[in-house]
């Protein structure tokens, strides 16, 4: 019997709160955001405007940087 995989809904969440989940500083945090950045402007993103990230961007990087909420 195959299990069907739960789909997870994402928060939006600021990127210390991400850090937070995935055990590194905030600054670390502020660098992986720099370099997927244009991944994450695609998600909707806008990086030095924008504090909190929306869910997709959130979605993207958990999977990018194998996060775990």
């Amino acid at each position: 019997m195959e299990t069907v995989p739960k789909q997870v809904r994402y928060p939006s969440l600021f990127p210390y709160q991400l850090a937070k989940h995935a055990e590194v500083s905030r600054r670390t945090m502020t660098k992986w955001i720099g370099e997927q950045r244009s991944q994450l402007e695609n998600c909707g993103y806008v990086v030095r405007r924008q504090r909190l990230l929306p869910p997709s961007a959130v979605k993207y990087l958990c999977d990018y940087y194998c996060i775990i909420l």
